[in-house]
């Protein structure tokens, strides 16, 4: 699997459930490093080619927004991934939400 954004995470969850063993490779850091990117980018206009908004665990929404989005009209049953969601953390809200958002500053567990 390439990248380790919501598409990616998902789809080697899936391939997980049903017996494959895949490997996720991503580009840019972890959240927290990213962070650190980030932050020199908007701070010190530094951009490091390797780890900005485009990439890096989480993938491009996981900074700006925590929002979980589609621009699909005909997106189907979400309620198994915003479950996965739940289960790691997320408020409860975003199973009934019409705009689910998780807050960037919730994705991840070590901020």
């Amino acid at each position: 699997m390439i990248g380790a954004g919501p598409a990616g995470l998902f789809a080697a969850l899936q391939l997980m459930e049903n017996g494959f063993k895949p490997i996720v490779i991503e580009r840019g850091k972890d959240v927290k490093n990213r962070r650190r990117d980030l932050a020199a980018i908007n701070k010190e206009h530094i951009v490091n080619p390797h780890s900005n908004y485009c990439f890096g665990e989480g993938g491009a929404e996981l900074i700006p927004t925590g929002k979980l989005y589609t621009r699909s009209t005909k997106r189907g049953d979400v309620t198994k991934n915003t479950g996965t969601f739940v289960a790691h953390g997320a408020d409860e809200n975003i199973l009934i939400e019409a705009h689910p958002h998780i807050g960037t500053n919730k994705l991840p567990k070590d901020h």
